[in-house]
Protein backbone atom coordinates (compact mmCIF):
# COMPACT_ATOMS: atom_id res chain seq x y z
CA UNK A 1 0.00 0.00 0.00
CA UNK A 2 1.37 3.44 -0.84
CA UNK A 3 0.20 6.67 0.71
CA UNK A 4 1.34 10.09 -0.41
CA UNK A 5 1.21 12.45 2.52
CA UNK A 6 1.67 16.16 2.07
CA UNK A 7 1.68 17.39 5.65
CA UNK A 8 2.83 15.90 8.91
CA UNK A 9 -0.33 16.16 10.95
CA UNK A 10 -0.10 12.65 12.38
CA UNK A 11 2.54 11.33 14.72
CA UNK A 12 2.10 10.71 18.37
CA UNK A 13 4.87 10.50 20.94
CA UNK A 14 3.55 9.75 24.42
CA UNK A 15 -0.11 10.56 23.84
CA UNK A 16 -2.64 12.04 21.46
CA UNK A 17 -2.40 15.54 22.98
CA UNK A 18 1.39 15.92 22.99
CA UNK A 19 2.63 18.62 20.64
CA UNK A 20 5.87 18.66 18.70
CA UNK A 21 7.69 21.37 16.81
CA UNK A 22 6.70 21.39 13.13
CA UNK A 23 9.67 23.66 12.31
CA UNK A 24 12.11 20.84 13.11
CA UNK A 25 10.82 18.35 10.55
CA UNK A 26 13.30 16.85 8.09
CA UNK A 27 10.63 17.15 5.38
CA UNK A 28 7.02 18.23 5.02
CA UNK A 29 6.25 15.98 2.06
CA UNK A 30 6.88 12.27 1.73
CA UNK A 31 5.80 9.11 -0.03
CA UNK A 32 5.04 6.55 2.63
CA UNK A 33 5.01 2.83 1.89
CA UNK A 34 3.38 0.63 4.52
CA UNK A 35 4.52 -2.99 4.81
CA UNK A 36 2.18 -5.22 6.81
CA UNK A 37 4.36 -7.86 8.45
CA UNK A 38 2.93 -11.20 9.64
CA UNK A 39 4.41 -12.70 12.78
CA UNK A 40 7.04 -11.14 15.02
CA UNK A 41 7.41 -7.46 14.11
CA UNK A 42 10.52 -7.00 16.26
CA UNK A 43 12.26 -9.81 14.40
CA UNK A 44 11.23 -8.34 11.03
CA UNK A 45 12.43 -4.86 12.01
CA UNK A 46 15.74 -6.25 13.23
CA UNK A 47 16.24 -8.12 9.93
CA UNK A 48 15.62 -4.87 8.04
CA UNK A 49 18.02 -2.96 10.32
CA UNK A 50 20.71 -5.63 9.94
CA UNK A 51 20.41 -5.48 6.13
CA UNK A 52 21.12 -1.73 6.38
CA UNK A 53 24.12 -2.21 8.68
CA UNK A 54 22.26 -0.81 11.69
CA UNK A 55 22.19 -2.19 15.22
CA UNK A 56 19.12 -4.26 16.13
CA UNK A 57 16.59 -3.05 18.64
CA UNK A 58 17.39 -4.42 22.10
CA UNK A 59 13.73 -4.21 23.15
CA UNK A 60 10.42 -5.30 21.60
CA UNK A 61 8.92 -2.91 19.04
CA UNK A 62 5.41 -2.61 17.63
CA UNK A 63 6.56 -1.08 14.34
CA UNK A 64 9.57 0.58 12.71
CA UNK A 65 10.34 2.83 9.79
CA UNK A 66 13.24 3.87 7.58
CA UNK A 67 14.05 5.90 4.50
CA UNK A 68 14.84 4.07 1.27
CA UNK A 69 15.77 6.38 -1.58
CA UNK A 70 12.98 8.97 -1.71
CA UNK A 71 10.30 7.17 0.29
CA UNK A 72 9.69 6.32 3.90
CA UNK A 73 8.90 2.67 4.62
CA UNK A 74 6.86 1.69 7.66
CA UNK A 75 6.90 -1.92 8.86
CA UNK A 76 3.91 -2.72 11.02
CA UNK A 77 2.13 -5.81 12.32
CA UNK A 78 -1.14 -7.17 11.02
CA UNK A 79 -2.99 -5.36 13.83
CA UNK A 80 -2.20 -1.83 14.92
CA UNK A 81 -3.76 1.36 16.22
CA UNK A 82 -3.60 5.09 15.50
CA UNK A 83 -0.92 5.76 18.13
CA UNK A 84 1.48 3.18 16.68
CA UNK A 85 0.90 4.12 13.05
CA UNK A 86 0.95 7.84 13.83
CA UNK A 87 4.23 7.46 15.70
CA UNK A 88 5.87 5.85 12.67
CA UNK A 89 4.44 8.50 10.33
CA UNK A 90 6.00 11.09 12.65
CA UNK A 91 9.38 9.36 12.05
CA UNK A 92 8.83 9.77 8.30
CA UNK A 93 8.65 13.53 8.77
CA UNK A 94 10.82 14.18 11.83
CA UNK A 95 13.46 11.44 11.47
CA UNK A 96 14.95 9.85 14.59
CA UNK A 97 13.36 12.00 17.28
CA UNK A 98 14.00 9.66 20.23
Amino acid sequence: MALVATTAQAGLESGPREYYDMTKLITNQSTIVIHTVPGDITEACNRMRKSRGERPFNFPVEACSNWQEKSCHIYIGERTNNDILGHEVHHCFAGAFH
